[in-house]
């Protein structure tokens, strides 16, 4: 289960940084491959992953400034642009929490996705930054716990030569095959 876990969120890491590659360069800021790579690197750390990748990123186009326009076509102000940049990333971020990684960590874990949502309200809500990165690998355990405390405990499948052997008469039922 662990595996499933991290499998799903080291596959979400790199589709988020392919992701913010393409917004990087889309939104004109300078070394993007930097940013959208590191961006990837940080996707696993709640919070402080992006506010790092947003500070370098919204940093580079002030500092550096743009080396081409905005979406190719508008020249801004550097400030309005690092603005617009923020935006993107903390959209593109949010997508991805709630849309992506629920859909692809939850497929590897079996949880459907309001399943995975809903462990993701719970654990923010109870436990906050921990409560979120807890949220889907409690969420699949809780999801087995219940699967199995649901089965029957006195189930047992039959053996091979139960399968196999055709049932004994019943002495109560009278023979009529002579």
């Amino acid at each position: 289960m662990v595996g499933s876990f991290v499998r799903g969120l080291l596959i979400t890491a790199c589709l988020y940084a392919l992701a913010s590659i393409a917004l990087h360069w889309l939104m004109g800021v300078p070394l993007f491959w930097l940013t959208g790579l590191l961006a990837g690197l940080l996707y696993g750390v709640p919070y402080l992953g992006m506010l790092i990748v947003v500070v370098l990123a919204c940093g580079l186009v002030v500092g550096l400034g743009a080396p081409m326009p905005f979406l190719f076509v508008f020249d801004i102000n550097p400030w309005l642009h690092a603005l617009l940049v923020f935006l993107g990333i903390a959209g593109l971020n949010l997508f991805f929490d709630w849309v992506v990684m629920p859909r692809l960590v939850g497929r590897a874990l079996d949880l459907r996705m309001h399943e995975s949502l809903l462990a993701l309200l719970i654990g923010a809500k109870v436990a906050g930054v921990w409560g979120v990165l807890l949220a889907i690998p409690l969420g699949a355990l809780f999801k087995r716990l219940i699967r199995q405390s649901r089965a029957s405990p006195f189930a047992t499948e039959p053996t091979q030569s139960e399968l196999s052997s055709p049932p004994e008469p019943d002495p109560d039922q009278p023979n009529h095959s002579k």
